[in-house]
């Protein structure tokens, strides 16, 4: 089986992460996900 990484950039999505990584581990569980902040302040 293929392994499958979702690249996740954000800057101020504190507010919609969570929702956003749900949504991902529904439809892709076995994906790995990196978030990537860009210094963001949140």
């Amino acid at each position: 089986m293929a392994e499958t990484l979702i690249i996740l950039p954000t800057y101020n999505e504190i507010e919609s992460l969570e929702r956003v990584l749900g949504r991902i581990r529904q439809s892709v569980p076995q994906a790995d996900v990196l978030i990537i902040d860009d210094l963001s302040p949140d």
